[in-house]
């Protein structure tokens, strides 16, 4: 990875140098120290997800020579490239596994450091770091927030089904029990009844319906995260709430999508475009192996990363079960991310919104899922509580999420 300073010089938003003889530096700038050869004064950890198990690549890490400002609510339309809050100093992004090495890093005590991935992020403190040495944090240091007490954590609207409680996986990523409220709680994660058959999980008799959140934009506008995972059945869908899923990507919004949800997009100008959907499952391809795309950089990034987590076995496969086919291909420029080996079916695909914008002008980003992710859980929260802990592991598709729910939100526009 190139280091974070030199991405930042890239996109003309570069650091300010080291102070010269003679000149005046600034905060943090002022301990760091020219080495003697090829010595460098470094910092080196892993960045993990909140479970502290699961490494994340991609994720930018830095230290900051200026407060670091809060995210302003709602969704938002992220410049790209733009550098993060607080005035770099110095800087990189993680490696596929989640490993990190920054250098040129300033002397002293308590020096600041922050993990960020769009608006999952956390500050920590380093307790010191030694002259032209390297400084090799713990284990469970760069972990992203399990809760708000410990750093930012997007604001995700669930509207649940009868299938994928995808709120099991985000408990077993490591986030913790707090943040999963209704709408009027204070959890980051927010629920709403949302299968038209009634089955959906709920937090309690006052957790509000799916239609209050897809029926309202400026209620839908208030998060950064959708996640729509299937209901259960092909539900005619209001036009109002269709339009406002489209406003809602486009003005940066990510959308997470699943099976039956495909009910969101084959009627929804110009969603309806992105692949050739059917209107109904065409059939239910067997289990299988099933190939990531590794013909771009960031498809090659998730074949390793997968391996890395112990869910694939070998290079760019992995087994998928509880497979759906409600398209019979995908179109340009929509990207295929996972594609069943037999029969040849999409698996996984993404599209960046508003579709035809210019690149640079595509801020949002929906991704639908051919298959069912998690299978355990529904009815009421409590239920849920014992079988979606971190203790109870995550199978490969769940891991798939773990990555894919992280960098859904990233600014970088990449899952």
């Amino acid at each position: 990875m190139r280091p974070f300073s030199v991405l930042l010089v890239m996109f003309g938003l570069g650091l300010a140098p080291a102070a010269a003889t003679g000149q005046t530096c600034v905060g943090l700038q002022c301990q760091q120290q020219t080495c003697p050869g090829n010595t460098t004064t470094s910092i080196s950890g892993v960045v993990y997800a909140p479970n502290g198990t699961d490494p994340l690549p991609n994720v930018t890490v830095y230290i900051p020579n200026a407060p670091v400002a809060a995210f302003t609510p709602g969704v938002s339309c992220p410049v790209v490239g733009a550098p993060p809050s607080g005035s770099p100093l110095v800087g990189t992004e993680s490696n596929v596994d989640g490993s990190f090495n920054i250098i040129d890093a300033p002397v002293g005590v308590n020096i600041p450091l922050v993990i960020v991935s769009g608006r999952w992020r956390r500050q920590m403190v380093i307790p010191a770091t030694t002259a032209c040495q390297n400084t090799a944090l713990p284990a469970n240091f760069a972990v992203m927030p399990q809760n708000q007490n410990q750093g930012d954590i997007p604001k995700i609207a669930i509207a649940t089904g009868s299938a994928d409680p995808v709120e099991c996986v985000l408990m077993k990523m490591g986030l913790s029990q707090s943040e999963f409220t209704d709408s009027s709680g204070t959890g980051r994660i927010n629920i709403f009844g949302g299968s038209a058959a009634g089955t959906g999980l709920t937090i309690d008799s006052g957790t509000p319906t799916q239609a209050s959140l897809m029926g309202n934009q400026s209620t839908l506008n208030s998060y950064d995260l959708l996640m729509l995972p299937c209901e259960g059945g092909d539900f005619v869908k209001p036009a109002q709430e269709l339009a406002n899923l489209v406003n809602f990507a486009n003005a940066g919004g990510r959308v997470y999508t699943s099976h039956y949800s495909y009910s969101w997009m084959w009627q929804n100008p110009p969603f309806n475009g992105v692949a050739n959907w059917t209107g109904s499952t065409v059939s239910d391809p067997p289990n299988g192996d099933a190939a990531v795309n590794t013909s771009f950089a960031a498809g090659q990034t998730l074949s390793t990363w997968l391996q890395e987590v112990g869910a694939s076995s070998s290079p760019g496969q992995m087994a998928l079960g509880t497979l759906r086919e409600d398209q019979t291909g995908v179109n340009p420029p929509t990207q295929t991310w996972i594609t069943l080996d037999s029969p040849s079916v999409a698996m996984q695909f993404v599209w960046d919104t508003p579709i035809g914008a210019a690149v640079g002008q595509q801020c949002g980003r929906v991704l639908f899922n051919e298959y069912h992710v998690e299978t355990s859980g529904f009815g009421s929260f409590a239920n849920e509580l014992s079988s979606c802990s971190p203790s109870a592991g995550m199978s490969p598709q769940e891991k798939l999420l773990d990555r894919k729910s992280t960098r859904l939100n990233s600014s970088h526009l990449v899952i």
